[in-house]
């Protein structure tokens, strides 16, 4: 930011004292969630901020608000434009989704916020599982209202 951005925002009250971190920090709270709100920019950085966060992260819980694979609407962007691909991938190894909500969203855009917990691996002969509680398994049973005569 320019120091005349810098004079704005700090003239601007706020409702709580925002420190500014890297991904690093993330080592430091395991005990709490991990938020990532529109995470990634890649028009100004082809770096992952929420790669980078997640890597560094040991918690149990994720919040993750954007958009994600298999609710975009933009066809050129399949993974969004609030997180990148691998970022999702690996977030979808590690943890299970427990909780997806629609949000407020611009024209063309369809973000959610979801929440995930981190699965238990199980190792066994064929490799490792990440296991999830069955009380934490979302219904995978999803329908259109057209087609919701068929379950």
């Amino acid at each position: 930011a320019s120091g005349k951005q810098r004079q704005q925002q700090q003239q601007q009250p706020s409702w709580t004292c925002v420190l500014g971190a890297g991904p690093e920090l993330c080592k430091k709270h395991m005990g709490r969630a991990l938020l990532l709100v529109y995470p990634d920019d890649f028009e100004c950085s082809a770096e992952s901020v929420a790669l980078k966060s997640l890597d560094c992260y040991a918690g149990s819980t994720v919040i993750h608000v954007g958009e994600l694979f298999g609710s975009v609407r933009l066809m050129e962007h399949p993974w969004g434009r609030s997180s990148g691909d691998e970022f999702q991938v690996r977030l979808n190894n590690i943890y299970h989704k427990v909780l997806e909500v629609p949000v407020p969203s611009w024209p063309f855009s369809n973000d959610r916020l979801t929440v995930w917990r981190r699965k238990h691996p199980c190792i066994t002969d064929d490799g490792v599982f990440g296991y999830v509680p069955p009380d934490e398994e979302l219904d995978p049973v999803l329908a259109i209202p057209s087609m919701s005569h068929l379950l």
